[in-house]
């Protein structure tokens, strides 16, 4: 096993036998849409119900940063000089990492060369998604910079790897299968193998993809538009954002490649009938077709986005 994950792993087996790690027990609804995968996430049985609520609204509370100085049981590692890492305390996945700057910088200042040397320094450990929630409209719950980080070696992987795979290959800047607004970027082969030339080479792209999606960046570093990040040793994916729900269902990155929660059965059904990538393109901001009309045909932009 790779080191980071071996020692994640660890890590959380202590965590959780301690009781410091409180993982939210969820059931998982597969779901085809339009001949395209995702997967709904449903908290677990009733009887879970109310505690599992309760954890999720424990990591949105903002009257202390828990990034500051985490709980020794939860951290795993430090990768210097800036950051470390610790388990994601109220997880979904287990082994879900959270990449934190050691001091406070905001979540809504960009991302910079330290912050995407310190991912490729992780992601070279081992094949894993990473993704950013670029502020409150994008799924944020904590102000604190942070990156997250999942391990793909024993996880299925998201529901749209393949389209995202298929159309980086290509050379392409959107994936035309999926029809929320967004902005595809394909690595070269190993970049991640090098943190410091991955670290200049993904500013460099994650700069290109905020300007390609109108996203503008002020002199203080500041974005000035919540956006989601997903980022996997073959491409670069950046969804601006419009807003973080519909109806009463939060959308966070992991929506952008296939992989929903929801709380409730209700909203599992609700989401299903008004069209699961209907509500991707609303949050994302893109214009929806009208009725009647082909949602991964004609709502896509003019063109296949391919070079």
């Amino acid at each position: 096993m790779d080191r980071l994950w071996y020692q994640a792993a660890n890590a959380s087996l202590a965590a959780r036998n301690s009781g410091m790690l409180k993982p939210i027990d969820t059931e998982a609804l597969a779901v085809t849409e339009n001949g395209i995968s995702f997967v709904i996430r449903m908290l677990s049985s009733l009887r879970d119900k109310s505690e599992a609520q309760q954890r999720l609204a424990e990591a949105g509370d903002h009257s202390h940063n828990p990034f500051l100085s985490p709980e020794p049981a939860l951290r795993v590692c430090e990768v210097p000089p800036a950051h470390r890492c610790v388990l994601n305390k109220f997880c979904v996945i287990d082994r879900h990492l959270l990449l934190v700057t050691r001091e406070f910088e905001p979540q809504s200042q960009a991302l910079n060369p330290s912050d995407f040397r310190a991912l490729a320094r992780c992601m070279r450990e081992g094949p894993a998604l990473a993704f950013f929630n670029g502020g409150p409209d994008a799924g944020a719950s904590q102000p604190h910079k942070h990156l997250q980080l999942l391990p793909l070696d024993q996880t299925a992987p998201p529901p749209f790897a393949a389209l995202l795979d298929a159309a980086a290959a290509r050379g392409c800047d959107r994936a035309p299968a999926l029809p929320f607004r967004h902005h595809l970027t394909a690595l070269p082969d190993g970049l991640l193998r090098n943190a410091d030339e991955a670290a200049d080479w993904l500013t460099q792209h994650y700069r290109q993809a905020l300007n390609a999606l109108g996203i503008e960046v002020d002199a203080t570093g500041e974005v000035k538009q919540a956006y989601n990040l997903l980022l996997t040793p073959r491409w670069l994916l950046m969804v601006p954002r419009r807003c973080e729900k519909r109806g009463d269902v939060s959308v966070n990155a992991l929506g952008f490649v296939g992989w929903l929660l929801v709380k409730r059965q209700n909203q599992a059904e609700r989401l299903k009938a008004e069209g699961l990538m209907r509500t991707l393109m609303i949050v994302s901001g893109a214009s929806l077709p009208a009725q009647g009309e082909d949602i991964c045909g004609d709502a896509a932009p003019t063109g296949d986005g391919c070079r």
